[in-house]
């Protein structure tokens, strides 16, 4: 495939038929989340999921949140909803982190929800985010804590294309994450039996129900 420069010092090159535009021109919505008061105990029923950084990293994928809000405290605009298929991005302390909600859901300040239209669009944008969150992380503003704000996220270059390429794109990524799932789960049963002949031959060893002597032990 023809490549280019990007312009993009951290991007480096690209396709030659790829265009970038800036996330702001791609995505219907790019808002900040924020939390509603602490001492208003109504805003803090089991209803909504209501992300903060601590929930974001390990899966991709955002089905449930550690804590949640009332649909009172969106009623009161002390908190924003946001729709199914959005990307939340870290913009302060872990700068980068991403992952895209399942259903409407909600997110404290540390949060920037970018929501896009197409689902495929969306998913390659997660993944570009994910592939480069070093050099955005790199980009926030320099302070004793960095932050990447609602401005600069939606300045953020996206590469654009045909939509049937980045599907193909999509899939092949989604594909390779399943097959890697799998390996991942069938390593970490044959640890975990590993683990557990361990447990059993360290038993079986203090309970007197190995020989450890050897010749030696028997000659004694």
């Amino acid at each position: 495939v023809p490549m280019r420069e990007s312009g993009i010092p951290w991007l480096g090159k690209i396709p030659a038929h790829w265009h970038l535009k800036k996330l702001k021109y791609i995505a219907s919505l790019v808002q900040t989340g924020n939390t509603p008061p602490s001492n208003k105990k109504e805003y803090y029923n089991e209803e909504i999921d209501w992300y903060t950084p601590a929930d974001i990293g390990n899966d991709l994928y955002l089905r449930e949140s550690t804590r949640k809000i009332s649909m009172c405290a969106i009623e009161d605009g002390t908190s924003r909803i946001f729709p199914s298929g959005s990307i939340l991005i870290v913009g302060i302390g872990t700068i980068g982190k991403v992952g895209i909600i399942e259903k409407p859901s909600s997110a404290n300040q540390q949060i920037n929800a970018i929501s896009i239209e197409n689902i495929w669009q969306a998913k390659f944008c997660l993944y570009y985010l994910l592939a480069n969150k070093e050099s955005i992380a790199s980009n926030a503003n320099a302070a004793t804590l960095p932050i990447l704000n609602q401005s600069q996220t939606k300045s953020l270059p996206i590469p654009c294309f045909e939509h049937q390429e980045m599907l193909k794109i999509v899939q092949q990524i989604e594909e390779r994450i399943s097959n890697y799932a799998i390996v991942k789960d069938k390593l970490n049963k044959e640890i975990n039996l590993l683990l557990e002949y361990r447990t059993a031959l360290i038993n079986e060893a203090v309970t007197g129900k190995i020989d450890v002597r050897g010749e030696e032990g028997n000659r004694l």
